[in-house]
């Protein structure tokens, strides 16, 4: 006969609410989902009320396997967090990281280095807490989808981006996304890290990017073939340090998606 404890653990829990898009979770989720093994340790930097931490805790529980201490959450805020199953580690991601060195198989952070002043320094921080082959996840607003440098060329003011914020209370809201880095610039950052074999996914595409993307075709390959000239008469190693990188920033997932996904280990 089963005990109580192990008859609660096996109960699914609700899911609980989250400020991220549906379809940028979902496409997060089949990223973590992959990377899991049966000894994995997970580590979920930005976790708000425990979204996604909830959410593998349940799968674990439907595929067999144990999901006690196998999942971290942190997050700036203990009494956002819901999700009381799950161990919980408060941190300011301004500072190093509460972890020791080498203690996850796999680190995520969704839609957090935009609230950041030093994202570089944080995606060090999960590189060190990585073990050796380990695998790094991130999300952002994507800055490069064509409705975003729309908005910039008339506005100034990214897509996903308000006129910031310094109030405490508004650290969560698109007032508090103070750090729009693009694609190429996280990849260096990354890089810089150590972080070497990075795959980039996008996620919804926006459909007002998509009809620009259409109707700008001929001036996008025009752009391009310019930027190409340009970096090989600026730089050749340069170029070809950052040629892989520049071709995913002119691709049509990443001149329309929602947001932009690095997976890197």
């Amino acid at each position: 006969m089963l005990s109580l404890t192990k008859v609660v653990l096996r109960m699914k829990t609700p899911a609980l609410s989250t400020a991220s898009h549906r379809v940028t979770n979902e496409k997060i989720f089949s990223l973590i989902e992959k990377n899991i093994t049966p000894d994995s340790q997970i580590l979920d930097l930005g976790s708000g009320s425990g979204y996604m931490t909830r959410k593998i805790f349940n799968w674990l529980q439907e595929h067999g396997q144990n999901s006690i201490g196998k999942i971290t959450a942190s997050d700036i805020n203990r009494d956002a967090f819901k999700a009381t199953e799950i161990d919980f580690v408060e941190a300011d991601f301004g500072n190093k990281l509460p972890f020791d060195d080498h203690s996850f198989d796999l680190v995520f952070s969704v839609e957090v280095i935009e609230h950041l002043t030093n994202p570089y320094n944080f995606i060090e921080e999960c590189k060190r807490v990585l073990k050796p082959g380990g695998t790094l996840i991130l999300s952002t607003p994507n800055i490069n989808n064509l409705q975003s440098k729309l908005r910039y060329l008339l506005t100034g003011m990214h897509a996903l981006y308000e006129a910031p914020s310094v109030k405490p209370e508004n650290a969560g809201r698109l007032c508090g996304h103070i750090m729009p880095l693009g694609l190429v610039y996280i990849a260096y950052a990354l890089r810089r890290a150590g972080l070497l074999n990075i795959q980039i996914h996008g996620d919804k595409p926006k459909k007002s990017s998509v009809i620009l993307y259409y109707a700008l075709y001929p001036i996008l390959k025009m752009s391009q073939s310019w930027q190409r000239a340009h970096s090989l008469r600026y730089d050749v190693s340069t170029f070809e340090e950052n040629k892989e990188l520049m071709a995913s920033n002119s691709s049509f997932a990443s001149l329309t998606s929602r947001s932009t996904i690095l997976e890197a280990q």
